[in-house]
C-alpha cells in the first residue's frame, strides 16, 4: 500500500551535514548509501527498501580505478565520479577489505567494469518493493547490491550471510559484524553526512 508520507524527502537523526569524507578511498571499497534526495521517487524507492530490508542503507557502489564509482542505477551499470557523492547530500559508509591481494583486486575490478550498460532489473525492484521479494533470477540484468556481492564473489570473499535476494542492509550487516579490531580485514574506511553513533543495529556500536 502507498504511503504518501513515503514520497516526502527529510532529514532524519542519522544525517549530520557537516561530516564530509577525510580519509580518502580506493579501488574495490565498498559504500553504502543512505539516500537524502529531494526527488520524491529516489525518496519513496530509498524509503521502501529500507523498511523492507529493516535497515538504514537503500544503495551499494564499489570503487574502480581513479575514482571511479561503479554502481547499478535505474539506467543501468554506470561508472560515475567521486565527486558526485561528495558533492551531494547522501550519507555514505565505506568499508574496506585490507586483506585483498592483488589478484583479487584484479578479479573484483575486471568483473565490475565488464558490467558497465548492464541493464537495471527494474522489474525486480518493483517486484522487490511490493511484494519484499528479490528477483536475481535475470543474469542479464543486475540491481546494485547483486553488482557487488558478484564481484567480490570472484575473489572468493564473501560480504553477505545470503548468497541470492540480497539487499545494501544484507551487505551491511554482514561487513559491520565482520569488522577486524587489528585493521587486518574489513574496516570502515571512511563516511560522510551521517552521524556514526546513531548508526546502531541489534544494540550494537559501529565501533
Amino acid at each position: 500500500m502507498l504511503n504518501l508520507l513515503d514520497l516526502i524527502p527529510k532529514k532524519d537523526e542519522y544525517y549530520d551535514k557537516n561530516k564530509k569524507f577525510s580519509k580518502g578511498l580506493s579501488s574495490c571499497d565498498i559504500g553504502l548509501v543512505r539516500t537524502y534526495s529531494l526527488n520524491p521517487i529516489d525518496t519513496f524507492i530509498a524509503n521502501k527498501i529500507n523498511s523492507i530490508t529493516s535497515g538504514l542503507f537503500n544503495h551499494v557502489f564499489i570503487m574502480g580505478k581513479n575514482g571511479d564509482v561503479i554502481e547499478a542505477e535505474l539506467s543501468g551499470v554506470k561508472v560515475n565520479q567521486l565527486s558526485k557523492y561528495i558533492n551531494n547530500d547522501d550519507g555514505v559508509l565505506v568499508f574496506r577489505n585490507n586483506t585483498l591481494n592483488e589478484e583479487q583486486k584484479k578479479n573484483i575490478l575486471a568483473y565490475s567494469y565488464a558490467q558497465i550498460n548492464t541493464h537495471y532489473d527494474l522489474f525486480g525492484v518493483i517486484s522487490f518493493l511490493f511484494s519484499k521479494e528479490i528477483n536475481f533470477n535475470n543474469s542479464n540484468k543486475l540491481f546494485c547490491s547483486e553488482l557487488v556481492y558478484n564481484a567480490y564473489s570472484t575473489a572468493n570473499v564473501h560480504i553477505s550471510y545470503k548468497n541470492e535476494k540480497i539487499s545494501p542492509n544484507d551487505i551491511f550487516y554482514y561487513l559491520k559484524n565482520h569488522l577486524s579490531d587489528n585493521e587486518q580485514g574489513w574496516i570502515i574506511q571512511d563516511y560522510k553526512k551521517l552521524n556514526i553513533n546513531k548508526i546502531i543495529l541489534k544494540g550494537e556500536k559501529l565501533w
